[in-house]
């Protein structure tokens, strides 16, 4: 239960650090989504991402991570799904083109 709350909160603070720095970057107002967890034992976790969200627009950043400690007891392997939108995308290319 306490490794849940690890993620939920690492996630939060990287996501929003990662916002903050687009939406300065680009200029723009934006805010990111409220982080959640599945877990998922067939299957991949993006498609259960796009499918029960009705995303298929939408551009998928899938992080994979695995965290290792002297006890084999605490080792996880959280993966971190962000869902772009197009408008965002689009502003990233028109920045990127633009410099």
């Amino acid at each position: 239960e306490m490794s849940h709350g690890l993620l939920l909160e690492l996630d939060n603070i990287v996501s929003a650090s990662v916002v903050t720095q687009f939406a300065n970057l680009l200029k723009s107002k934006m805010h990111g989504g409220v982080p959640s967890i599945w877990e998922i034992n067939d299957g991949s976790l993006a498609e259960k991402v796009l499918l029960d969200n009705n995303l298929n627009d939408s551009y998928l950043l899938n992080l994979k991570y695995k965290f290792i400690s002297s006890s084999s007891e605490s080792n996880f392997s959280p993966e971190f799904i962000w869902v772009l939108t197009p408008s965002f995308v689009e502003k990233v290319k028109e920045s990127i083109f633009n410099n």
